[in-house]
């Protein structure tokens, strides 16, 4: 009984869905057009959006590289002042140690050989210097990168987040660290 119930239900609505496949009504001229605007514009808005990400994506990758080359520079002159056995010399912008058998000194006013009015903080031990930090802004604005109390010598670092971009980000970073020199005594 209940298969029968069922195919009589089912008939209905078989007979309708064949009407409605039967007649070959298709979209008119104004709806086709209204389609077209709202997917140019659904379109548009997404086709910006991406254009948009891409032109801030290269500012936002240097800022990233950037704030990792302070952040590893940072840690580098920390941690190898931290092992000196004798501070030479402490001034705003150097610290020259006495590292294991090497004199070891720090210098962060050095300019920066592409971009006016930037410096970079650079490592000098047995007659080579590294570059440790680049793109250092203190000395422009000011601010010591050094300062020494008794056995403490705190460290801070501003850097440009534009990094080599000039058009990049405005901002400045400040990075600040400081070490007790545990082996001076």
């Amino acid at each position: 009984m209940q298969t029968v119930m069922t195919i009589s239900l089912a008939r209905p609505l078989l007979s309708r869905l064949r009407r409605r496949l039967a007649e070959e009504r298709g979209i008119s001229l104004i709806e086709l057009m209204i389609a077209a605007s709202l997917t140019t514009v659904v379109l548009g808005a997404v086709l910006s959006l991406g254009e948009t990400t891409s032109k801030l994506a290269p500012d936002d990758d240097e800022r990233a590289n950037v704030m990792d080359q302070a952040r590893t520079g940072m840690y580098t002159i920390t941690r190898e002042l931290r092992q000196a056995r004798a501070v030479t010399s402490v001034t705003a912008y150097s610290v020259q140690a006495q590292v294991g058998s090497a004199s070891v000194t720090y210098t962060c006013n050095v300019a920066h050989p592409k971009v006016a009015g930037r410096s970079i903080c650079t490592r000098e031990s047995d007659g080579r210097t590294t570059t440790v930090v680049d793109h250092v802004l203190n000395q422009a604005q000011g601010t010591p990168v050094f300062a020494r109390s008794g056995n403490y010598i705190s460290v801070t670092l501003k850097v440009a987040a534009a990094g080599d971009r000039i058009d990049g980000h405005k901002s400045t970073l400040t990075l600040s660290d400081g070490l007790y020199l545990r082996n001076v005594p």
